[in-house]
């Protein structure tokens, strides 16, 4: 495999691009040390090009070897493969992407955990076989993970090949143990930073947004003050001429009554609908006694009459629903 992988001229890198296995998990097959499973060299020589029937042929040949040297870890590699292929067939073939996400765990450590369920950790075969076996009654699913934790366990013991002591294969199956939950634990970190940085975007966001909010009320707070201000110098520009107009004019003059409707006008603008509704009624009797009730003036009187005593309905309806 190794000669095939420099004729194909690809890095780790590249291979687990093309396979979905890991870095970690590439480098153990092609060092020679560790016969891969059946899935994970049929993805390297198809990502090589190579002849599939050729290399599983030296892989079987291999697994025989191994057989008639070792305890037979290889067949409980083979059956945990065969229990894991038949959960995932049962559950209906879910795509990698959707059980990754259900597992929470990432993709390509799933597609590893399904195609290559010796080479995992327990904790990923566990949340794997957890999304699978979700659909089964409780018992089922107790019976059939202490099946995959039993053949899991039996395939650790001799996942180091060659003539080494079992002391040395032991501890190489450790080491390989820890480099996948090493694996598992980044995975799992680089998904946690993903996850705060989608989350500190949202709260620059919101802040972005109550910021202008806060602009617009400080807006609309300044130009109500500025109405204000220019309601108040009017409204008593008009008192103090209604009293001149009265002493000069008379209280039935039309310029008196001109200037009565603007004053309760400015009354109601300040917040005193009640007043000018009040004022606005006033103003109708005598304009109805001196202009008479087809007038302009006495009709728009009595719009204004009707609008303020709305506004002030209104008013008082808000106000006592508050105090409800």
């Amino acid at each position: 495999m190794r000669e095939l992988r420099s004729q194909a001229a690809l890095s780790l890198q590249d291979l687990s691009t093309e396979t979905h296995f890991s870095k970690a998990s590439l480098s153990r097959a092609l060092s020679g040390q560790v016969l891969p499973t059946l899935a994970l060299l049929r993805a390297i020589v198809a990502a090589c090009r190579g002849d599939i029937h050729h290399f599983e042929h030296l892989w079987h040949s291999a697994a025989e070897e191994r057989r008639a040297r070792e305890a037979p870890s290889a067949d409980h590699a083979e059956s945990l493969l065969a229990r894991i292929q038949g959960l995932y067939n049962q559950a209906g073939r879910p795509s990698l992407s959707n059980l990754a996400t259900d597992a929470n765990l990432g993709r390509t450590t799933t597609h590893r955990a399904v195609n290559s369920p010796a080479s995992a950790n327990w904790g990923t075969l566990n949340a794997l076989v957890n999304v699978l076996t979700a659909p089964l009654p409780a018992q089922k699913r107790d019976s059939e993970l202490r099946a995959i934790r039993t053949l899991w366990s039996k395939a650790q013991q001799g996942a180091v090949v060659g003539s080494a002591p079992s002391s040395a294969g032991a501890e190489e199956t450790e080491l390989r143990l820890l480099a996948s939950a090493i694996e598992e634990a980044q995975s799992g970190l680089r998904r946690s930073e993903y996850r705060v940085q989608a989350l500190m975007e949202l709260m620059q966001d919101q802040q972005a947004e109550m910021e202008r909010l806060a602009r617009r009320v400080r807006e609309l707070e300044k130009q109500r003050d500025a109405l204000a201000s220019r309601q108040e110098p009017s409204a008593a520009a008009f008192a103090d001429l209604l009293t001149d107009q009265v002493r000069v004019l008379g209280p039935d003059h039309p310029d008196t009554l001109t200037t009565r409707s603007n004053l309760a006008h400015f009354r109601g603008q300040a917040g005193d609908s009640a007043g000018a509704a009040a004022a606005f009624a006033d103003l109708l009797t005598d304009q109805v006694r001196v202009l008479g009730p087809g007038h302009p003036d006495t009709l728009t009187t009595r719009s204004n009459l009707a609008q303020w005593q709305m506004e002030a309905e209104h008013r008082r309806e808000g106000e006592a629903s508050v105090d409800a």
